[in-house]
């Protein structure tokens, strides 16, 4: 889990760390986790399936705080084996 925060101009910083939750939900592998830095806290939930031959991944991103001019960038990588 990773979040890269631009602070405006050539500013950014990343912050990276592990779910804090994994859990399965039928189908769905569920992970959860909170980052914070500063201002602002990031809270996620990625929801992942595997249904045939295609991956499914969908994140909800909450953002509390402020930072004025602020940006973020959120990305889910897969690796296969």
């Amino acid at each position: 889990m990773a979040v890269e925060i631009h602070l405006g101009g050539e500013q950014s910083t990343g912050i990276a760390a592990g779910y804090g939750t994994v859990r399965k939900e039928g189908a769905v592998v569920v992970g959860r986790a909170t980052l914070s830095n500063g201002k602002a806290a990031f809270s996620m939930e990625d929801r992942g399936a595997v249904s045939g031959g295609s991956v499914s991944v969908s994140r909800k991103l909450t953002v509390t705080g402020s930072e004025p001019g602020a940006g973020i960038l959120s990305a889910v990588g897969l690796a296969a084996p």
